[in-house]
This record gives structure tokens, sequence and C-alpha cells, in this order.
């Protein structure tokens, strides 16, 4: 599942505007990390997802995007402009079990004239169980 760059030490993603309408993502998952959560998760065959979020200033939405094993960078297209968008990696395991690696920076697309053609999930923010794990402790929101 190591997906890292050897000369990096730390897990880190980051987004940038690619042009008014497409992101390019790109990350590092250390190699000490993906050792942890495979222990963790119990699981050394994890699924990797690219979480992207839409904000603005009383909604948001998210999308999952599945990445392939070893790849460290994603484009998105197609997406609206004058909305906040930001990542976060997750591993999956096998029973849904997840642990997010990293949180990316936050950006802004300017406006163009894009459909929401792309599927996108209401993010819960009340009422919602969801079990989660950190390298710490296990916990329920």
């Amino acid at each position: 599942m190591y997906t890292g760059n050897p000369d990096f030490g730390e897990d880190w993603l980051r987004i940038l505007p690619k042009n008014e309408k497409t992101i390019y993502s790109y990350w590092n998952v250390s190699l000490a990390t993906s050792s942890a959560v495979e222990f963790l998760l119990k699981e050394s065959d994890l699924l990797m997802i690219f979480r992207l979020f839409q904000k603005t200033n009383n909604e948001q939405k998210f999308q999952d995007l599945y990445i392939p094993s070893g790849q460290n960078s994603l484009s998105v297209t197609n997406l609206q402009g004058k909305f906040t968008y930001y990542g976060e990696l997750l591993l999956y395991n096998s029973l849904n079990h997840s642990i997010t690696i990293s949180r990316s920076n936050e950006i802004i697309l300017p406006v163009n004239q894009v459909d929401d053609s792309l599927s996108w999930s209401d993010l819960l923010t009340s009422n919602h169980q969801e079990s989660n794990f950190s390298a710490y402790t296990t916990y329920e929101n």
C-alpha cells in the first residue's frame, strides 16, 4: 500500500487549481504511516480513497474517488467554480473501517460555466453514526 517517496518522511496532501474547472492533487504516504495503518486495520491490502469536498457557507458535499495502488496524484475535472474545495486521503479495510491519513489545503475555483455533472453526496453533520479510528484511539461520532 506504500505510495510514498523514500526521500520524504512525512505524510501530506496538496491540491492545486489546474484551470477554472480542474484540480490537480498529489500526496505522499510515508512507509511508517503505511505500516501503522496496516497494523491498526489488521490488513495489508487496503483501499485508498481520495475524498473531495465541495463547500459553501452553509452546505458541504463530497465525492469519493478510488486511487489505484501505487498512484500518488489525481486530476479531477468538470468542477463548478465559486466553491471551496479540499481533499482527504482515507484508507479502508475489507470491513469498511477507515483511517484518514491526511487533509489538504483549501482552494477556491473561479466562476465558470460547468454544469453540476458530478455526483456529490451530502455531508451529514448531525445524527450521523460512523465508526472512526485514529492511531491512538477508537471513537464513535
